[in-house]
């Protein structure tokens, strides 16, 4: 939640909420992007390596927000 001040400072307008929707839209990751079927786990002390081989394993294509859809 903003601050009382940032409020302030910016105010409340229909062409900033759609410039804050666009950036999280464009910067979000849709359910089907991060989900797999079955899925795939690791343990929090997996190192990158066996990570890059369960990707590879199951066929997981690593996509950044930069990637097109």
């Amino acid at each position: 939640m903003a601050s009382s001040w940032a409020r302030r400072a910016v105010p409340h307008t229909r062409d900033r909420e759609d410039a804050l929707a666009d950036y999280v839209k464009a910067r979000s990751w849709r359910v089907k992007d991060v989900m797999s079927t079955p899925v795939v786990s690791a343990a929090p002390s997996a190192t990158a390596s066996q990570l890059a081989e369960l990707l590879q394993a199951h066929d997981i294509k690593h996509r950044t927000a930069d990637s097109p859809a």
